[in-house]
């Protein structure tokens, strides 16, 4: 700064604002500089002119930027996740996350290049995004399923021919599973040389979407002699020839994705299966055979169940003429799905029927119990030394009851066959801190996402007071209790966690007394009682009528006219007429005076009579 003088106190607040807040260069600066200090007062500033600078980029991140696995699709097409960060309000801008496999093919760690941009309007031109790196990821295979890893749940083989399949894994994209009415003619292996019957139909089923989950249910339905699915695609084929007569069902995996007869040599009588049998299925029907047969030669109405079937949970056979059917047992209960396997297995948790008729197969996925996924544990209180209080756990999830393991700091204490928020009784001798250890539910499965604590507060407690009293008496209230004893002993009163004592000695030989408080050897009405003889100014009797005058009492002689009913009679001033004179009598002189003459209106005393 130019221009101050001497040792003038002057400072410069430098100060000033772009004409746009956009990325760009050569942008026109407006200074709004100002001056500070002891004499600034004493100064002008003159704003610098032609001021410019640039505006660069504000460079984001993309945080907990992650690379998605995904399924073998031919492509190194990658996805990758995470949140923009280093956005100034109020800009809106939106991150578009793509990326890039270094190879196509399956395998796991794979590299992946970030190739994420930006949009949002204009704001998305002010910031840079800074590429993450050091990603990886994995591309996976289809599915490759193994003898139980499927199921036929349903079928019917009346028009419209049908089944529904699960599979108990996960199933990826690009995952092939095949299914013939075609049979095995011995029950040796399936692959041996000759040992398949062709001449019948199949179906090329993919899953053509997202992983699908163990447990759910497939349904392929011949719909005017074009199959379809309710989920996945039918690449090609259709079980439409299944037969009222007894029929067969195969599911089985192999290097075919196409074709009218895949993995069988040929559509001939005999030929050579040459994938991998993964479930088999027969319906009596009208046939004569309960069961897969063991002898004579296989039809199109039956087959041998090879021997990679002929294990557990690898097939099922249906008698009882069944032209139709599906299992109905539990789809809900248990822990596994090697639990539901055998179950599906099991003919007498199948409904079947004969004849023709329709059903509607079931698609209800079979689920698995979770564990609890929250559990969190409370009861803070505040509690006197001895006396017990209760915690709760509020328990998420899981399959009830449960076992509760808690900890006070230093040892665990379980509680089995708990429900949740039911109460859990602690009495701890000092303040205490209980958490959670575990919650395990009724499949025994350890529960996740505990959390919380009880805090309970122990107050010793204290004597907030003690009395001694000694009281004449057939009882006493004490105002700390507001309770009434009537015998003599200890009595206590807990105030919170506080105790007060009262030794109480209870006099009960006593005398009723009265207040005579003028003196007069008559007492009031009100009463005292004595253990100790007649106190002074009290009496025996309560006739006195007024305690305050020693000459009003029922002792007292009545004083005629002064207004007091001086001997408690309840009459005041009594007056008798010991004569009378009457009219005639006026202007005559009395002999004698022998009492008090009074004068009064015969309305005041009617008792003396009317007037002569």
């Amino acid at each position: 700064m130019v221009g101050v003088l001497g040792a003038d106190v002057v400072n410069l607040v430098a100060s000033g604002f772009f004409i746009n807040m956009n990325v760009g260069t050569a942008i026109s600066v407006t200074s709004t500089s100002t001056l500070s200090g002891a004499n600034a007062a004493s100064y002008t500033l003159n704003q610098p002119l032609g001021l410019i600078a640039s505006i660069t980029k504000k460079a984001l991140t993309i945080a907990g930027a992650v690379a998605a696995n995904k399924s073998f699709d031919g492509t190194t097409v990658a996805t990758i996740t995470g949140t923009l960060s280093g956005i100034i309000a109020p800009d809106v801008v939106t991150l578009v996350a793509t990326g890039t496999f270094a190879s196509s093919a399956i395998g796991n760690g794979i590299a992946v290049t970030s190739t994420s941009t930006l949009t949002g309007a204009a704001a998305a031109a002010n910031y840079s995004l800074t590429q993450p790196v050091g990603l990886t990821a994995n591309i996976t295979g289809p599915t490759v399923l193994a003898v139980g890893d499927l199921s036929i749940i349903g079928f019917q083989f009346t028009v419209s021919n049908s089944f529904a399949f699960v599979c108990w894994v996960d199933i990826s994209t690009n995952t092939y599973i095949k299914f013939t009415d075609n049979a095995f003619l011995s029950s040796g292996s399936a692959n041996a040389t000759t040992n398949a019957r062709g001449g019948e139909n199949f179906v090329i089923w993919r899953n053509n979407g997202p992983t699908i989950p163990a447990g759910t249910i497939t349904t392929i339905r011949d719909v005017n002699t074009a199959a379809s699915s309710n989920r996945g695609i039918i690449v090609s084929g259709n079980l439409n020839g299944l037969s009222l007569s007894g029929d067969t069902i195969f599911a089985y995996q192999g290097a075919a994705t196409s074709g009218t007869t895949p993995d069988w040599n040929a559509n001939t009588n005999p030929t050579t299966f040459t994938g991998t049998v993964l479930f088999g299925l027969y319906g009596q029907g009208t046939s004569s055979f309960t069961t897969w047969i063991t002898s004579g030669g296989a039809s199109s109405n039956n087959s041998y169940l090879p021997s990679q079937l002929n294990v557990t949970n690898g097939n099922i056979a249906l008698a009882s003429l069944a032209s139709r059917g599906q299992y109905t047992g539990s789809r809900s209960n248990q822990t596994s799905f090697n639990a539901y396997r055998a179950l599906v297995t099991n003919p007498t948790n199948w409904t079947t029927a004969p004849g023709a008729g329709t059903i509607t197969l079931n698609t209800t996925v079979f689920t698995l119990p979770l564990a609890s996924t929250a559990a969190v544990i409370s009861g803070a209180n505040s509690i006197c030394s001895g006396n017990a209080t209760n915690l709760k756990v509020a328990i998420t999830g899981g399959t009830g009851p449960f076992k509760v393991v808690y900890s006070d700091g230093t040892s665990s204490f379980t509680v089995n066959n708990y429900v949740s928020n039911a109460n859990i009784a602690v009495a701890p001798s000092v303040s205490t801190t209980y958490s959670l250890v575990s919650v395990t539910d009724s499949n025994n499965f350890i529960g996740t996402g505990n959390s919380g604590s009880a805090i309970i507060t122990v107050i010793a407690p204290t004597t907030i007071g003690s009395e001694s009293i000694s009281f004449c008496g057939a009882s006493y209230t004490w105002p700390t209790s507001g309770l009434t004893y009537i015998t003599s002993g200890v009595y206590t009163k807990i105030v919170g966690c506080n105790t007060a004592t009262l030794t109480l000695t209870l006099n009960t030989n006593f005398q009723t007394l009265y207040v005579d408080a003028d003196g007069d050897g008559f007492g009031s009405a009100t009463t005292i009682l004595s253990c100790a003889g007649q106190p002074l100014n009290t009496a025996t009797n309560s006739l006195d009528c007024n305690d305050n005058l020693a000459s009003v009492n029922p002792n007292a002689s009545e004083v005629l006219g002064n207004g007091i009913d001086d001997n408690c009679d309840g009459t005041v001033d009594e007056v008798t007429a010991l004569s009378s004179l009457t009219v005639g009598s006026c202007n005559s002189t009395l002999v004698y005076i022998n009492g008090a003459i009074f004068a009064y209106p015969m309305t005041s005393f009617p008792e003396l009579g009317t007037i002569q």
